[in-house]
C-alpha cells in the first residue's frame, strides 16, 4: 500500500484596487475598478433622483405633473446638485430646481444620503 499525502490549501480572495479581471476558456474580462470623483457624483445623483420620485409618490403627485423643487445641502450634496441640477430637473419633471428654504405650503422631507443630509420640497406647478 502507497502511502497518501494531503494538504490543505486555503484559497481566499481579497479586493484590490485597480482593474478587476476574471477569465474562463476563451474570454477575459477586466473592469477598471477605481471610483472617480465624477463617477462617484453621478452615483449621488441617480441616488437624488430616487429620493425625489419617492417623495413626488409621497406628495401625491400625478407622474405628468410639473413640480418645483428647492433643496438644502452641505458639501458633496450641494456640488451634486449644482453639477447634476440640469439633470435631475429634467428626470423628475422638475421646471425650476432652487437652493434654499422651501415655502410653507411645500410638501417637505429631509433624507440622508452617504452620511450627508439633504432637505428637499416641492411644489406642484399651476
Amino acid at each position: 500500500m502507497v502511502g497518501m499525502i494531503t494538504a490543505e490549501v486555503l484559497v481566499s480572495t481579497e479586493p484590490v484596487n485597480g482593474p478587476a479581471v476574471t477569465a474562463d476558456k476563451s474570454t477575459n474580462v477586466g473592469i477598471d475598478s477605481i471610483l472617480t470623483p465624477e463617477m462617484r457624483f453621478e452615483d449621488l445623483a441617480r441616488e437624488i433622483l430616487s429620493r425625489i420620485q419617492d417623495i413626488r409618490k409621497k406628495a401625491c403627485f400625478n407622474i405628468e405633473n410639473r413640480i418645483t423643487t428647492w433643496y438644502q445641502a452641505e458639501g458633496e450634496l450641494a456640488e451634486v446638485f449644482q453639477r447634476w441640477g440640469d439633470y435631475i430637473a429634467s428626470e423628475r419633471l422638475t421646471a425650476n430646481l432652487h437652493t434654499g428654504v422651501a415655502p410653507a405650503q411645500s410638501y417637505v422631507e429631509e433624507q440622508t444620503i452617504e452620511g450627508g443630509t439633504v432637505v428637499i420640497g416641492m411644489l406642484q406647478d399651476r
